[in-house]
């Protein structure tokens, strides 16, 4: 039984591309708002496991200089186009060497290119928050713009958005909506969602592990470190860290040794399976991972959260009756504001200013 039905190749007015659609997040969250959509991506693996699914999606190479009338094919007019580069160029996490960074870049600005080729209502770029100092990330954005659309470019931590997703999880988006002359509806829209997004990140207000996953209380998590020294094994009444494409590993013999940061005995910890790490995620329970566990791991560590891509979905439609014909130039609004870090073990007391309770750092 699919989750959803697959898109129809029709004229519908809610229609959505996805450029590097991956299994299927961020389709889920469009699916969720209302929109009917079709992937693209180059992974034969994602785009097989977001088929699976349900989920319409097709292997292409973004470079392909037809691309634009592939996508076309599917859909001549699309009201929506959403991107979500891969991060590799633009994350602190990555090994790439400058030229491959470079070479990933290069991927934003060319999605930007097919969008102002496709031209569609709304738009929807996605990456890690690395991605906004970026040379190649800001010109693609100042493309946009230059070409009539407004942007809104805000910081989200799912852990922190009431979506049921316990994770620090933070993420890029920019939400871009045709403009129409001197109208400035669109850019009133973006500037009151930018400070409602503001406050919701301010927020002490977090999601933990035994909120969204009710099984899980009073026992502890572990999540493979990034470093052997980092904290690994986490109290279910906090939020996981960022899940990333190591989620499924076990325990090396080098962790095993005591570390006070940790929560708990790792012996005692529960280490994820692909279904308690698609709950982290927000996935639904009947969503169908693959049998290459290693892949399953890269895609749950790189997926947009669908609850998250709902939340923008939903307003990049909102903006849609007021979108232009994109004769005018944009203007870009920025989310220079801080998203209030998870520091904590425990509970926060409930003193409305109090401070969470510190101990260390945690990504």
């Amino acid at each position: 039984m699919c989750l959803v039905t697959k898109a129809r190749m029709s004229m519908s007015d809610n229609f959505a591309l996805e450029l590097f659609s991956g299994i299927g997040g961020m389709s889920l969250g469009l699916h969720s708002a209302g929109f009917e959509s079709h992937g693209f991506d180059a992974s034969e693996r994602a785009v097989a496991m977001a088929n699976e699914n349900g989920l319409a999606s097709t292997v292409v190479d973004v470079f392909d200089p037809d691309i634009v009338e592939t996508m076309r094919r599917v859909h001549p007019t699309p009201v929506l186009i959403h991107s979500s580069p891969p991060c590799r160029g633009y994350s602190q996490a990555s090994a790439s060497n400058q030229s491959q960074k470079s070479m990933w870049n290069s991927l934003t600005t060319r999605a930007a290119d097919i969008v102002v080729q496709m031209k569609p209502a709304v738009a929807i770029f996605e990456n890690v928050l690395t991605a906004r100092s970026s040379d190649s990330w800001t010109r693609a954005i100042a493309r946009l713009n230059a070409n009539g659309y407004h942007s809104v470019s805000v910081c989200l931590d799912a852990c922190k958005m009431n979506i049921n997703v316990p994770q620090t999880r933070k993420r890029l988006f920019v939400v871009l909506c045709r403009t129409s002359g001197q109208d400035l509806t669109v850019a009133h829209k973006m500037n009151e969602w930018l400070e409602q997004c503001k406050t919701m990140m301010r927020s002490r207000n977090v999601t933990s592990i035994a909120d969204a996953i009710p099984e899980m209380a009073d026992k502890t998590l572990f999540i493979f470190p990034r470093r052997r020294e980092n904290q690994c094994v986490f109290a279910s009444d906090r939020p996981a860290p960022c899940i990333r494409s190591m989620v499924l590993a076990k325990p090396s013999g080098s962790l095993m040794q005591d570390n006070p940061a940790n929560a708990g005995p790792i012996d005692q910890a529960i280490v994820p399976d692909v279904a308690l790490a698609s709950k982290l995620c927000g996935f639904p329970d009947e969503f169908k991972f693959g049998k290459y566990k290693v892949h399953n791991g890269l895609a749950l560590g790189n997926v947009v959260v669908p609850a998250m891509g709902a939340f923008v979905a939903r307003f990049a439609k909102e903006l849609i009756p007021f979108a232009g014909d994109g004769t005018e130039p944009g203007v870009q609004y920025v989310s220079n504001y801080p998203i209030r870090p998870v520091r904590f073990v425990g509970a926060v007391d409930e003193a409305e200013d109090a401070r969470p309770r510190r101990r260390r750092k945690i990504d």
